[in-house]
């Protein structure tokens, strides 16, 4: 699923023509390079296999009949042994061994009957739930925006069984005050989770409480943020704020505070501490990407999740800033390559989420911009 992203800083409000107003999902990227509509092609093709396999199994049952035999009731009156009685009496009440190919038949028609007024139907029900399954539909069927309010910055994780998206509030700064979030089990009916984490959970947040980053380890959910916007010589200055974290057993909450102070609260390489994505490697190290005002550094986590680690050189903040970077970085890794995604142009007009990728060489931190 792709997400339209819109920008974080307060725009008009949500009922000003030609804005933005909630969520909305793009289902473009999915069917761009045809592989969408090759999988539905695929579980189509072989769906209708099963059911050719299955229709032609019973035609020829019933053409060349079952060599089995029934077991029988004693006929009322008769002696042993018991007298034959064709499948023509099988409604009155008379049951016999099937002996000859007719009977058999005439067995082989009631079982195709009796599969047809059974199974079919069970089939036909089923088939709507096949066709989801088969990518055979999509979200736009829910419509557009596919949650209400006023939100940017939506981050996407699947967890017990269910699609979660974690947006920030993007009304004015003083009023982002809190994070709300919203689960699905098949991207079309939305529960909406309000306050999941508010500033009175977060002592040391006051307000723009911005891009959460939720991720899972050892049974515990770990939900990083901004609050603050601090800006660069305000932490010397005694202002606090930047990127904090806060854990739950539950993805929606609730959330406490664990260290009672910001994870980031200062500048380092001129990246200001915002627009985090925590990133746990094959190896189980956990790394945490950041940074506004055209800066991003990548930091170790600790095995606790709530401390910063260090490198082999002993330092505990490298800048790795791509060409025409702004903020809002997001890792993956695919098929032995990382690939950092980020957002480039302005914070108004010009402001767009793109997704040129970065290979990273965690060695050297060599950053080489490619495509994918």
């Amino acid at each position: 699923m792709a997400l339209k992203l819109a920008t974080r800083l307060p725009g008009p409000a949500p009922s000003s023509p030609g804005t933005t107003s909630a969520l909305v999902v793009d289902e473009t990227a999915t069917r761009a390079n045809g592989q969408w509509k090759r999988a539905l092609f695929e579980k189509r093709w072989l769906f209708g296999v099963y059911i050719a396999l299955g229709i032609s199994l019973i035609l020829v049952l019933e053409r060349h009949g079952f060599n089995i035999a029934s077991f029988s009731r004693p006929i009322s009156g008769s002696t042993s042994p018991a007298p034959s009685r064709h499948w023509d009496n099988y409604f009155h009440g008379n049951y016999t061994i099937a002996n000859s190919l007719i009977e058999a038949v005439a067995m082989a028609r009631i079982l195709v009957h009796s599969f047809v007024a059974l199974v079919v139907p069970a089939i036909t029900r089923a088939l709507p739930f096949m066709r989801q399954a088969s990518l055979d539909y999509s979200t736009s069927e829910a419509g557009n925006p596919f949650v209400d309010g006023w939100y940017a910055d939506p981050d996407t994780e699947f967890y017990e069984g269910k699609y979660w998206v974690f947006p920030t509030s993007s009304y004015a700064y003083d009023k982002q005050t809190y994070l709300d979030a919203f689960s699905s089990y098949d991207l079309i009916h939305w529960e909406k989770h309000e306050n999941i984490l508010t500033i009175a959970d977060v002592k040391w947040a006051r307000r723009a409480v911005w891009a959460p980053a939720p991720i899972f380890r050892d049974g515990k959910y770990y939900l990083y943020f901004g609050a603050n916007d601090i800006q660069e010589g305000e932490p010397e200055a005694g202002v606090i704020g930047g990127i904090g974290v806060a854990v739950a057993y539950r993805p929606e909450g609730p959330y406490v505070d664990p260290i009672g102070k910001p994870l980031i609260g200062e500048y380092h390489y001129g990246a200001q501490p915002i627009d985090q994505d925590v990133f746990i490697d094959d190896d189980g190290q956990a790394y945490i990407f950041y940074g506004g005002h055209s800066h991003c550094n990548i930091a170790r986590l600790n095995n606790d999740m709530i401390s910063i680690g260090q490198f082999d050189d002993g330092t505990s903040f490298k800048e790795i800033t791509p060409e025409g970077y702004v903020e809002g970085s997001q890792m993956i890794k695919r098929n032995g390559k990382y690939y950092l995604m980020w957002s480039e142009g302005g914070w108004l007009v010009s402001w767009s989420c793109l997704t040129p990728s970065l290979r990273i060489d965690f060695g050297p931190y060599a950053c080489s911009r490619d495509t994918c």
